[in-house]
């Protein structure tokens, strides 16, 4: 990754992702379908990627749609839920608990 225009120094990017066709391999094979994470970190002169020394999760090339950063369980500390574009059987549920949108207006 090359280094990016970044904000102040703090904060970083962990970006998920993975190609919409399960099948790009097949006509351009330096495209995959499944891509690891990646953890870039700020400088506040740009971004620099450290996945490769942030753990083995980086390493691990996946189909990821979407993410989620927060406080799950309310202990100060930020948790990374990542969505899975496979058959795997894993899930969350969440209790959203809070003002109904409609009631905003």
């Amino acid at each position: 990754m090359d280094a990016m225009t970044a904000g102040p120094a703090g904060e970083d990017l962990l970006i998920t992702q993975g190609h919409d066709l399960d099948n790009i391999e097949q006509n351009f094979s330096s495209i995959h379908y499944r891509e690891p994470m990646l953890l870039a970190r700020n400088t506040g002169k740009g971004f620099v990627d450290v996945s490769a020394q942030s753990g083995d999760v980086f390493q691990q090339a996946w189909v990821a749609r979407g993410m989620a950063v927060g406080d799950i369980f309310n202990d100060g500390t930020a948790h990374i839920i990542r969505s899975r574009a496979d058959n795997s059987s894993h899930g969350l549920e969440l209790k959203l608990v809070g003002i109904p949108a409609t009631a905003m207006r």
